[in-house]
């Protein structure tokens, strides 16, 4: 049923992913004092608004597929195994996102020659992994009520 709390699980998940498209990842100061901005899609300037050549599709990619698949799978609560077909690779692409932004914030960071202050959308996939868990958590324990009541009837 879509009252169910994975839906609140799921639900948090897209929230928290979607965030990225909204809050920046990481900021650098180069040595002429530019500061540089990475966000979900590119590596842009915010003093002069000029884009540079780095562009970071695969983070677009991912937070899109997440999210989509997030909300799909809040809609398949008749097909419960699958819903957890579903979060597992929910889980797994949560993994390889969060690896793909921290090898674009090391990137970005050698090809600028300087530190990377992290923000705070560096920790919605790490929140998103547990929300997702859990998620995946309460579909497995309706699957084990919904068999249980099965064998008393």
């Amino acid at each position: 049923m879509i009252q169910r709390i994975q839906t609140i699980y799921l639900l948090a998940t897209t929230v928290l992913i979607a965030l990225i498209f909204v809050f920046p990842i990481a900021e650098y100061m180069d040595a002429n004092n530019q500061i540089f901005q990475l966000n979900f899609l590119k590596l842009q300037s915010v003093n002069q608004k000029t884009v540079i050549e780095h562009f970071a599709f695969p983070i677009t990619f991912f937070t899109g597929a997440i999210s989509i698949l997030s909300i799909a799978t809040i809609f398949l609560f008749k097909n419960r195994k699958l819903q957890v077909k579903i979060t597992n690779l929910i889980l797994v692409l949560v993994f390889v996102l969060f690896s793909i932004i921290a090898f674009y914030v090391y990137k970005f960071s050698v090809d600028l020659g300087s530190k990377a202050v992290l923000k705070i959308s560096l920790l919605f996939p790490i929140i998103a992994i547990i929300t997702t868990y859990l998620a995946r958590f309460n579909i497995k324990k309706d699957i084990n009520l919904i068999r249980s009541s099965d064998r008393i009837r």
